[in-house]
C-alpha cells in the first residue's frame, strides 16, 4: 500500500507535540423498518485527520469537510428512497484499530515509524425502532473483542428533530452521513446525551459545525462542570423533569446522578412513544438486531460484571425502578439491541441485581 501524504507533517507535529504541556417478560418479536443495504462510495480521511484524532495538531474545522465528502447535503433523499447503510472509510497510520489516543509519545513514533495506513470500513445502519424514532448503529469490533461493541446514536425526527449521543470524533463522518439520510441537518435543532464520556459527547463540536441550527442540551451539572466551557456554542441547561415540546414529540430530561455513570447523567423519555433512551444502562456485547427478540438482561449483566461501570450506591436502584415506573414500550439502548414490548420487567431485574449487590457490598442478611 502506497504510503499516505502527511507523514512528514506527523512527524513534525509530534515532536511539536512533545514540547507542549500536558492537557489534563416477553418482547414484541416484530421487526423494526429498516432500510435497504448497500454500500455507497466511501469517503475518505486523510492522515491529518489523523492528526486530529490523536491530539496531535487539532484541526477542528476539517470535520464538516469530512462530513461533505460522506454525501452530507441538504439535496441527499428521504430514508424511504436512499440505500443505507452510509459507509466511510477510514485511512490512518496506526498499529493498532483501538481507536484510543496514544498512551505515550512512544506509541506516536511506532505510528510514524510503521507508516503502513489501515482502511477501516464503518458501516452506519439506519432503523426504525419506535415512530419517527431512528437507530444509526455502528459496528465496531475491535472495541472489547471478540464480540466488539454497537455505539448506538437516536434521532428524533420532530418539528425540532433531536440527536441523542453524539458518538466519538471517529465515527462523526459515517454517522453524521446516515443522520443526513433522514433530514436535512440544517433542521436539526437539539443535541444531547447522558453525561460526560467520549461515546457520548466526543464528536459534539463536529456536530454543531454540521447542524448550524442546533443547541447543546443537558442537565445543569454537565453544564456546569463541561458543557458551558467546551461547546462552541452556549448550551441550554435542562432542570430535572424539564420538557421539551419538539412539535409531535415530547421529550423530559430526568436527573439520574451516577446512573449509569458520572455525577452528571441524565436520561430522556419521549412521552408520545414511551420510548426511554436509556444510554449505557443494558449494555450488550456484539452486534445484535436492531431490536431484540429475547431476554437482553442476561447479556447486560455479563457486561456489567465485565466492566462495572455503574458506581451502586443507595440510590441506584431505586433510581432504576423509578425508570421502571415510568412504563416505558421501547428502550433505545446505547449498546446492543433496544428492546420493545413489556420491558418494566426488565429495569426491575437490572434494579435487583443492583440491590443484591450493595446488600452483599454492606454485608445486610438476605
Amino acid at each position: 500500500m502506497v504510503e499516505p501524504a502527511g507523514m512528514a507533517d506527523f512527524a513534525r507535529t509530534l515532536t511539536a507535540w512533545e514540547a507542549r504541556p500536558c492537557e489534563n417478560g416477553p418482547y414484541n418479536s416484530s421487526v423494526p423498518k429498516r432500510l435497504p443495504v448497500v454500500k455507497e462510495k466511501s469517503a475518505t480521511r486523510s492522515n491529518n485527520s489523523a492528526l486530529a484524532r490523536f491530539g496531535l495538531g487539532r484541526d477542528e474545522a476539517h470535520w464538516p469537510a469530512s462530513a461533505a465528502a460522506g454525501r452530507v447535503t441538504n439535496s441527499s433523499p428521504p430514508p424511504t428512497q436512499t440505500a443505507l447503510p452510509c459507509v466511510s472509510t477510514v485511512v490512518v497510520c496506526p498499529i493498532s484499530l483501538d481507536r484510543r489516543t496514544p498512551r505515550s509519545l512512544e506509541t506516536c513514533r511506532q505510528y510514524v515509524k510503521a507508516g503502513r495506513p489501515q482502511e477501516v470500513s464503518l458501516e452506519t445502519r439506519i432503523d426504525e425502532i419506535a415512530d419517527r424514532i431512528y437507530r444509526l448503529s455502528t459496528f465496531v469490533p475491535e472495541t472489547a473483542p471478540p464480540a466488539g461493541i454497537t455505539f448506538n446514536q437516536f434521532l428524533i425526527d420532530a418539528d425540532q428533530p433531536l440527536l441523542f449521543h453524539c458518538g466519538q470524533r471517529f465515527l462523526f463522518p459515517s454517522v453524521c452521513a446516515a443522520a443526513a439520510r433522514i433530514i436535512d441537518l440544517k433542521r436539526l435543532r437539539w443535541i444531547t446525551f447522558s453525561h460526560v464520556e467520549s461515546d457520548e459527547c466526543g464528536s459534539l463540536n463536529e456536530w454543531l459545525a454540521a447542524a448550524p441550527n442546533a443547541t447543546a442540551a443537558h442537565g445543569r451539572i454537565g453544564c456546569n462542570i463541561w458543557l458551558n466551557d467546551t461547546a462552541v456554542r452556549p448550551p441550554r441547561a435542562l432542570k430535572n423533569g424539564e420538557t421539551v415540546d419538539l412539535g409531535g414529540k415530547r421529550v423530559t430530561r430526568i436527573d439520574t446522578p451516577h446512573v449509569p455513570h458520572c455525577w452528571d447523567a441524565g436520561l430522556i423519555f419521549e412521552e408520545t412513544t414511551r420510548t426511554l433512551f436509556s444510554s449505557d444502562l443494558l449494555f450488550q456485547f456484539g452486534d445484535g438486531p436492531a431490536l431484540a427478540t429475547e431476554d437482553v438482561l442476561a447479556g447486560a449483566l455479563v457486561a456489567e460484571e465485565k466492566f462495572r461501570a455503574t458506581a451502586i450506591t443507595t440510590e441506584t436502584p431505586a433510581t432504576v425502578r423509578s425508570l421502571a415506573a415510568l412504563k416505558p414500550r421501547t428502550i433505545a439502548i446505547m449498546h446492543g439491541s433496544s428492546i420493545a414490548g413489556e420491558v418494566a420487567p426488565v429495569l426491575e431485574g437490572l434494579a435487583n441485581y443492583y440491590q443484591e449487590k450493595l446488600r452483599k457490598a454492606v454485608g445486610e442478611p438476605g
